[in-house]
């Protein structure tokens, strides 16, 4: 896999989840009853998530910002924890494929699952209101 090369802040969010990062690889990256595209996606999933909470210097990170940050540290865990070569290989090569058009996919999944609640979150809102309304016409 290329390496990337991550800007200051890039890097001190990565020190920042890097425990977290590398508890969660180590339980993926060891389960061998997953094929290296489950891994993968299972990982890169975990970063997704673990950097949506980060919060290095008090702020969120900026979606470029974790974007970089998930693939850089998708790699630098896999080569970490992987010992045995030809799978390391194998998930490399894996991430090299697919890694940027999974990231995408997954964040595409998620705007929409966000987008999804806070519509639920609106349409309460509006049938609590209207519900209130209604009530105290009925009540008169």
């Amino acid at each position: 896999m290329s390496k990337m090369s991550l800007t200051v802040e890039q890097e001190v969010a990565v020190q920042f989840v890097y425990a977290d990062a590398r508890a969660a690889a180590e339980l993926i990256l060891k389960n061998e009853s997953m094929s290296d595209y489950m891994k993968v996606t299972k990982l890169m999933s975990e970063l997704m998530k673990i950097l949506e909470r980060a919060r290095p210097n008090g702020a969120k990170l900026s979606g470029a910002n974790k974007k970089a940050v998930a693939l850089a540290l998708l790699g630098r865990l896999i080569s970490e924890v992987v010992q045995e070569s030809s799978m390391l290989a194998s998930l490399l090569s894996t991430v090299e494929s697919v890694g940027e058009h999974l990231l995408e996919t997954l964040a595409d999944i998620g705007r929409s699952l966000n987008l999804s609640v806070e519509q639920e979150k609106v349409a309460e809102a509006v049938c609590n209101g209207c519900c209130a309304v209604l009530q105290a016409i009925l009540k008169k």
